[in-house]
């Protein structure tokens, strides 16, 4: 199994979890809740969405090849999900504040990893603009919704 059957499903685990994720977030930071609702909400989503993400990849990969292969899509699928769909949300086990403190540079990076694993197959810069177009979008949409609270 090489690393590029697994990418597609990988990075989009990572683009749907960090942006999911940061959008929730940045609605619930809006509504002053506290440290710890920010990371239960964070963590359910996180586990329910990813089993969700990875239950969808099986059911819909239809591409063929061994069990051990679709397997293999299913996982990357549902840990690129989690991975970013907890990082960011890990400094809001000790307070608001270190969640903010450690929710940006993790975002910061998961974005670059995200930028840089695109920019192989489409170029830097539509890799750059467009995720971070939709990260911005999935961001204000987490916004948006506060705004009825």
């Amino acid at each position: 199994m090489k690393w590029r059957n697994l990418r597609e499903q990988a990075l989009f685990g990572l683009i749907d979890g960090l942006n999911g994720a940061v959008g929730l977030t940045i609605g619930l930071l809006r509504l002053r809740s506290a440290a710890d609702v920010i990371l239960v909400a964070l963590l359910a989503r996180a586990g329910s969405s990813a089993v969700s993400m990875a239950g969808a990849q099986y059911q819909a990969d239809e591409s063929g090849g061994t069990r051990f292969v679709r397997m293999s899509r299913v996982a990357a699928m549902g840990l690129g999900y989690v991975a970013s769909a907890i990082a960011p949300g890990l400094g809001f086990a000790f307070s608001v504040r270190a969640g903010v403190v450690v929710a940006i540079p993790v975002t910061a990076a998961v974005l670059a990893v995200i930028i840089w694993v695109r920019s192989k197959s489409v170029g830097w810069v539509k890799a750059a603009v467009t995720t971070v177009a939709i990260f911005l979008l999935a961001v204000g949409a987490g916004l948006l919704a506060s705004l009825v609270g």
